[in-house]
C-alpha cells in the first residue's frame, strides 16, 4: 500500500513539473554547463532547477542580460 502511494506522488510530481521553451542558446552553469539550444525544453529530464533559477533564466537578471526561457 505504501509503495502505491509513493508511486502516485511521484507521478503527480512529474505531471506538474513545468517545462519552458529555450529562447537563446546557453550553457546552464547550475546544470553542469549543459548546453540548451533555442527551441529546446527547459529543464531537461533528470534535472530540477530551483524556483530562483527559473526566475533568473526567465528574466534579465542573468549573465547574458536577457530572458533565456519562457
Amino acid at each position: 500500500m505504501a509503495v502505491q502511494k509513493t508511486v502516485q506522488k511521484t507521478a503527480q510530481k512529474k505531471e506538474t513539473k513545468k517545462k519552458y521553451t529555450v529562447l537563446v542558446d546557453f550553457r546552464d552553469r547550475e546544470d553542469g554547463y549543459f548546453l540548451y539550444v533555442k527551441g529546446d525544453s527547459y529543464p531537461r529530464d533528470g534535472y530540477t532547477p530551483s524556483k530562483e533559477r527559473i526566475d533568473e533564466l526567465s528574466g534579465k537578471e542573468n549573465a547574458i542580460g536577457e530572458a533565456l526561457i519562457k
